[in-house]
């Protein structure tokens, strides 16, 4: 993904996502937000979010440290469990629904949504084992809810989308309880693995990530405006290297996958036996 850092540190702070986007009209789930050391009374939380509860830690990624409670006593080790992976947390109401979600990606003027997935967890929720054990989870693209369903949630996604200014392609989830959508959290760095979200998404919407038909309209839209300034070949077959903005060096997709840069730019670069550098959308 290509979120700059005021973007990647908003989404990832749950809290602060929350409350910034509560101007805009965004649903949320109603939260409760603790700090490490503070009074904490279990009884007061229950009486305001009722039971269960998603207790989370604030800043963290791939359900890590999250916790369903049903009662005081759960309620009491979640917290704790949470406070494990930091010095925060949010406990945020129960929202009975669906798990939608949406991938999206703006490049330029051009802006491609995927379409919408519906997730099934077979665990009491999507936790870290249902998100990385294929067969702890369902995941059904498109999701099973109505066209003006889905074309809502593509809208508020993209709202969001350009609210909190993100870049590249990103996730956005969502739990539709009735006729309501409830925003859960912008994950700026989405899975990009064969079975993760974001590419069944675009192979469901007729293309995949590493499909060099697709790529000059991706990359040229990505770098169209002044932030990002580029000078590329019109050729989807000439390698390329990625050039960081945050390093002197130039770094291969093997050690790009799973990280998140600002880019300032690309270009074109001469095949290698050992190493062959590729094109900007294999790492987005």
């Amino acid at each position: 993904t290509t979120s700059g850092i005021l973007s990647s540190s908003l989404t990832f702070n749950k809290k602060a996502t929350k409350l910034f986007l509560k101007p805009f009209g965004i649903l949320s789930p109603a939260s409760v937000y603790l700090y490490k050391g503070e009074l904490i009374k279990t009884e007061t939380i229950i009486d305001k979010l009722g039971l269960p509860v998603f207790v989370k830690p604030n800043q963290s990624g791939s359900s890590f440290g999250v916790t369903k409670a049903d009662n005081e006593a759960t309620l009491e080790k979640a917290i704790s469990h949470a406070f494990e992976e930091g010095d925060e947390i949010i406990i945020e109401e129960f929202i009975e629904g669906s798990e939608i979600t949406c991938g999206l990606l703006k490049a330029g003027s051009k802006e491609i949504i995927f379409p919408l997935c519906e997730i099934i967890s077979k665990n009491e929720f999507f936790d870290y084992e249902a998100k990385y054990t294929p067969s702890k989870a369902e995941e059904i693209v498109p999701a099973r809810i109505s066209a003006d369903k889905t074309r809502e949630c593509q809208s508020l996604a993209s709202y969001i989308y350009s609210a909190v200014d993100c870049r590249g392609i990103v996730r956005i989830d969502f739990i539709l309880s009735g006729d309501k959508f409830y925003f859960l959290e912008v994950n700026t760095i989405p899975g990009m693995s064969a079975e993760s979200i974001i590419p069944k998404m675009a192979r469901k919407y007729g293309i995949s990530l590493r499909d060099e038909e697709r790529i000059p309209e991706v990359v040229y839209g990505m770098f169209s405006d002044s932030k990002y300034p580029c000078n590329l070949p019109s050729s989807p077959g000439v390698p390329w290297i990625v050039i960081s903005a945050q390093s002197n060096f130039s770094f291969p997709v093997g050690v790009l996958q799973e990280k998140s840069f600002l880019f300032t730019g690309i270009c074109p670069v001469f095949s290698s036996s050992i190493i062959q550098f590729v094109p900007l959308i294999m790492i987005l």
